[in-house]
């Protein structure tokens, strides 16, 4: 039974049934590497194309460059000329992909020179800053584009994986720190793109391998170990860096998501709202510019008091108060204050016009209850009723919003006798006509 189930899990897992022809993808991947012709003019409108997402902050249209990009070809090539040992392909497939860096870069810089649009948007700057986790979407992004590639039914996995291991925003990022002179913008977006070929590259090897792709003959086994050797220190200098800026950038997140509660917990105010803020890991402070009334000394005493508490204590708090402001680092900065002020007039209007909803349904309420309840009890006495005292008033019900749910009538009526059951009934009727009340509810008590 043990041996059917490991045998069942094997068949779950297995590779090999669903594999196409390997002639078949070898050809079809041998295909893919070249860059000319129509394959480099493609490579170029997405490059395009993506540099107007980027300069935008548009991801849908950074994501359709990715679909019609075929950067993925020569990547993959080299992981099959290293997995088969085929240097033609690996010589072919390496030349190709410094083609497709140098056109791409360029084409990016020539947009980002022409464009009036020089702004870093979110879309921008998230390819400047390589992590273990653009290490890891490579990698099993590669193992997913490969395993597609060399199965029969291929499906929509190709897409997703140009999706997933984002090859061409990296480029684009690094035409854009070439055009505005900001380098630290190239290198980062650069070293993301190696990262992702890298382990893409790294991942159809291995994949390669186990598919037990068939190797050329006329390799020698010295040259075998020396590709081998070749590879491993590849991975390891492009990891190591990787791995130290991911935990760096652990470390920034907790800092900043530490300083994002300490400002929404101790710098909240009725009057006083903030209008900017800056947060640097780096030299440990947090700057906020606060817009409304002013903050007392002893007040601002108690909130640097607090930073200890939200694990801040060595960290520097600057607050600044009044009309001035931080030196934009970008318009959207300007547009953060301005939008701050905003949401604060909002909410002021939004609290005025709920206290004055609340004060007209309170003067609505004092109206329809200012009933002349001893008129209605001399006009019941009129009718024959024996009544010999009277009460009338509105009761109403509230919701934890402050909204009014229902409002109900009541009337407490005292006789100094008895009613039948249809003179009640006759005298409620004639009660609502009267008060102009559709729900009223009439209590009778008899006192002799």
């Amino acid at each position: 039974m043990k041996r059917k189930g490991l045998s069942w899990l094997r068949g779950l897992f297995d590779l090999e049934t669903y594999k196409s022809r390997e002639e078949e993808v070898v050809a079809s991947i041998r295909a893919n590497v070249e860059f000319r012709g129509s394959n480099l003019w493609i490579l170029i409108f997405a490059i395009l194309i993506a540099s107007i997402g980027l300069n935008v902050n548009s991801a849908a249209v950074i994501i359709g460059a990715m679909l019609i990009s075929p950067i993925m070809g020569p990547i993959v090539g080299l992981g099959l000329g290293v997995g088969i040992y085929d240097f033609a392909l690996i010589k072919k497939s390496v030349i190709h992909i410094a083609v497709a860096m140098v056109m791409s870069i360029a084409t990016a810089c020539l947009y980002f020179l022409l464009t009036p649009l020089k702004f870093a948007h979110s879309e921008l700057l998230a390819r400047t800053m390589p992590t273990t986790w653009d290490v890891l979407i490579g990698f099993f992004g590669g193992l997913a584009g490969i395993i597609a590639t060399s199965s029969k039914e291929k499906g929509n996995v190709i897409p997703g994986v140009a999706i997933a291991t984002a090859l061409i925003p990296p480029l684009c990022t690094a035409g854009y720190g070439l055009a505005t002179g900001q380098m630290s913008f190239f290198f980062g977006a650069t070293y993301l793109f190696f990262i992702n070929s890298v382990f893409i590259c790294l991942a159809t090897i291995l994949i390669v391998r186990y598919l037990r792709f068939k190797k050329f003959q006329f390799v020698d086994e010295h040259l075998a170990k020396r590709v081998k050797t070749s590879i491993t220190i590849i991975v390891a200098i492009t990891i190591i860096p990787s791995v130290y800026i991911a935990y760096k950038l652990v470390l920034r997140t907790i800092f900043e998501n530490r300083a994002e509660t300490f400002i929404k917990q101790e710098l909240n105010f009725e009057a006083t709202a903030v209008g900017q803020k800056r947060i640097s890991f780096t030299s440990n402070k947090i700057e906020v510019l606060l817009i409304g009334a002013q903050i007392d000394s002893s007040e601002l005493i108690h909130i640097h008091r607090q930073l200890p508490h939200y694990r801040l204590g060595g960290s520097t708090l600057i607050i600044k108060q009044g009309q001035g402001y931080f030196q934009p680092e970008s318009p959207a900065a300007d547009l953060t204050l301005i939008q701050a002020i905003l949401d604060k007039k909002e909410k002021e209007v939004l609290k005025k016009d709920s206290l004055l909803r609340k004060a007209y349904r309170e003067m609505e309420h004092l109206k329809s209850s200012d009933y002349p309840a001893a008129d209605i009890l001399k006009e019941i006495q009129a009718q024959g009723y024996k009544a010999t005292y009277l009460s009338i008033g509105n009761m109403t019900s509230e919701d934890i919003k402050g909204q009014v749910n229902d409002s109900l009538s009541v009337v407490i009526i005292q006789m100094s006798e008895g009613l039948k059951y249809q003179d009640r009934l006759k005298l409620e009727s004639w009660l609502k006509v009267r008060t102009h009340s559709e729900k009223m509810r009439v209590y009778f008590e008899v006192k002799k």
